[in-house]
């Protein structure tokens, strides 16, 4: 009897030992990964077309910028990335008749990070996109574009970008179109080519990750289908995310056999969001939760209300102002 007694002492003194040792290693753990991960957060647009007004179409812009300030408690520090999958601009006459300067003046105030350049980014010529690119304070991404001459990037295409975001080095790599010589005037491109995405990623990736990229992105003006056909790329050449665009339906945020796959519909109607966290001892992605959302009953931020209202009074000056008079007989 005693034995026995003595036996159940010792087998809960020890039960409560393990379970003492086991919650503090539970405790250390947490403490661990706490310590030894970064989150960033990811708001994607694509296609905007330069509808930076509230209209028929989109609550604008102001609108858009109100969400993520007042909703998504963005606030402008490091942990954040404002990314586009390109085509700006060209569509109303605000963003048209300034050749894209009103609509990228709005995306510098809204504090895009970058934007992978689109078809439609040149629609103004080689030149009018130069003036874009000197005039934002985000860089046009694109690693698929040669000169046919020569056979490198051109000058105007900036192939990839680290950024520092949260203590995490982030690669962000961008792509264009192959069907752009279709469907713009061919004319305008005719000294380029645009060579297939996996050969361009797998020619520029090794670079991005000898110059410190840890965390890699591809922003492209890509449909959807393509981007899912690229996922074992991407896999393959460890990139954790894919924003597209191209086509204006639908809205996608999810995950692919590991790879975050994300895009809004057009028009800043909607957005895509991504949150990633990241452990930076080990250098890997710990978890991605995609989402997307509406850009609906948001409050206009103030300062991107007033950017929009300069651009229309300035445009419906210009466009009423009177270029001749002509006299008419009877």
């Amino acid at each position: 009897m005693i034995f026995r007694y003595l036996r159940w002492l010792f087998s809960s003194f020890l039960i409560f030992v393990f379970s003492c040792t086991n919650n503090k290693l539970k405790n250390q753990n947490t403490e661990y990964i706490e310590e030894n991960t970064s989150r960033i957060v990811i708001y994607y647009t694509n296609d905007e077309h330069g509808r930076i007004e509230k209209s028929q179409f989109t609550d604008g812009a102001a609108k858009m910028m109100g969400l993520w300030r007042t909703n998504e408690g963005y606030n402008g520090d490091d942990k954040f990335l404002i990314l586009s999958g390109g085509d700006n601009w060209t569509g109303p006459a605000i963003s048209t008749w300034f050749k894209g300067e009103s609509t990228v003046d709005v995306m510098n105030a809204m504090e895009y990070d970058a934007s992978a350049i689109g078809n439609h980014e040149f629609n103004f010529q080689v030149e009018g996109l130069y003036d874009r690119i000197e005039q934002a304070n985000f860089p046009y991404l694109s690693a698929n574009i040669r000169e046919v001459t020569s056979g490198k990037i051109p000058d105007f295409a900036t192939p990839y970008i680290i950024k520092d975001i949260a203590g995490i080095m982030v690669g962000i790599i961008g792509l264009t179109t192959t069907s752009t010589p279709y469907i713009s005037f061919p004319v305008i491109v005719l000294d380029y080519n645009f060579i297939d995405y996996s050969t361009a990623l797998e020619n520029i990736v090794p670079q991005v990750k000898k110059d410190g990229a840890e965390l890699l992105i591809v922003i492209a003006h890509i449909n959807y289908s393509e981007m899912v056909g690229l996922v074992p790329v991407l896999v393959d050449l460890g990139i954790s995310a894919i924003g597209g665009g191209h086509y204006h339906s639908g809205i996608v945020s999810k995950i692919i056999d590991g790879v975050a796959v994300m895009k809004s519909s057009a028009f800043l109607q909607n957005y895509a969001k991504l949150e990633i966290t990241f452990n930076t001892v080990e250098k890997e992605v710990v978890s991605m939760e995609p989402s997307t959302h509406l850009n609906e009953n948001g409050n206009p931020d103030q300062a991107i209300a007033d950017k929009v209202s300069y651009w229309r009074e300035r445009m419906d000056s210009e466009i009423s102002e009177s270029i001749s008079n002509i006299d008419g007989g009877t």
